[in-house]
């Protein structure tokens, strides 16, 4: 497995917000602001959240650092605001994760988690958070914590691979007891890490002996099989692509099917199968921009196949440096108003998790 391949993982299937044209993207966050007013916390944290998303997908990380922060200060000014004001500060990890420091990253999560743990005040990327505040009860600190703990198992080890550094992750993880019985983030980490190591006896047990879980699950197993092992791609049966996809995990397949070409070879004719169906299917923009850097299916493709992914990718204003000034004016006013509503007295309320994040790549 070479670094093009290892960086998909860990492979899980959440549900993210698809990446569609930007124009569409910003009218559905204006939709979203307008219910900020009089919804909970987490609508106008997400309204915050899905723009340093944008910000970020364009290019302007330092624009999507500073909305992080600016939803940090607002919800931290309300009173037991849980697990909404540590959204942006985990928010500002993946950041870091997008602009390839993962190391970094792994210490904002673990300083994070372990604050919360010990009821201490700390103190991120110059925000001061006391974590005793952030709940109005032990059990709401308790949920706090099994919640900031699942954020460094998936994100935490996410940054950790990002950096290349997989047997670190695995010990850390184990360390968290993050290292389980199904192919979650812990154990493809394991899987991974044994593999790059060399210790291939070691990988080929726990996927032997792997609890079967969900359909996206049992696929992921399935693909490691094909790539960590030496018998997996050429003596197994015919690898058959799962038909249990669900909304929002457009990216997560099309990331699981490149991993499978990778392991096929692009000549396999299972493997030619897929990238034709990913050439001429895909209209996610994060999709889009990971096939046509894929060198596979650049091989394979046609003019019109590449000029198609182009457009989507454009349209959607991935990397292009900046939010076009109409739409960054629209958002500015947007988060003005979403920001006012947070701060006001009579204004959202709720612990809700926004379930919004600046996305890993």
């Amino acid at each position: 497995m070479d670094a093009s391949t290892t960086r998909r993982f860990p492979l899980i299937a959440r549900a993210r917000p698809a990446c569609t044209p930007l124009p569409e993207r910003i009218t559905s966050l204006s939709t979203l602001a307008d219910k900020a007013t009089t919804g909970d916390l987490a609508t106008a944290s997400a309204v915050f959240n899905l723009a340093a998303l944008i910000a970020s997908d364009c290019g302007d990380h330092d624009l999507a650092h500073h909305w992080c922060h600016r939803l940090a200060h607002a919800t931290l000014s309300r009173p037991h605001p849980g697990r909404n004001a540590l959204e942006p500060l985990v928010n500002l990890a993946r950041l870091r994760i997008r602009d390839g420091d993962g190391a970094t990253a792994w210490t904002i999560l673990e300083t994070l988690y372990q604050a919360v743990a010990d009821h201490a005040t700390v103190t991120i990327d110059g925000i001061t958070i006391a974590t005793t505040a952030l709940t109005a009860s032990a059990t709401e600190h308790a949920e706090l914590r099994q919640w900031i703990w699942t954020v460094l198992l998936g994100t935490g080890a996410h940054a950790l691979a990002s950096a290349n550094r997989w047997d670190d992750a695995r010990h850390r993880l184990e360390q968290h007891h993050g290292i389980g019985h199904r192919m979650l983030d812990g154990r493809q980490i394991a899987v991974i890490s044994h593999t790059l190591a060399r210790r291939h006896h070691h990988a080929a047990d726990l996927l032997r002996t792997t609890m079967p879980g969900e359909p996206w699950e049992n696929a992921v197993t399935t693909v490691l099989n094909l790539l960590c092992t030496t018998t997996g791609a050429h003596d197994g049966p015919p690898y058959l692509p799962s038909r249990h996809r669900a909304p929002g995990t457009e990216v997560f397949w099309t990331r699981h099917d490149l991993s499978v070409i990778d392991a096929l070879g692009i000549d396999h004719p299972t493997a030619t199968a897929i990238a034709n169906n990913l050439l001429d299917r895909t209209n996610d923009g994060y999709a889009a921009r990971d096939i046509l850097a894929h060198p596979g299916c650049h091989h394979l493709s046609g003019n019109r196949q590449r000029h198609r992914l182009l457009k989507i990718v454009n349209d959607c204003g991935l990397d292009r440096g900046h939010i076009p000034t109409t739409g960054l004016n629209r958002i500015n006013r947007l988060l003005d108003a979403t920001e006012s509503a947070i701060r006001s007295p009579g204004g959202p309320i709720g612990l809700r998790s926004s379930l919004t994040a600046v996305t890993q790549p």
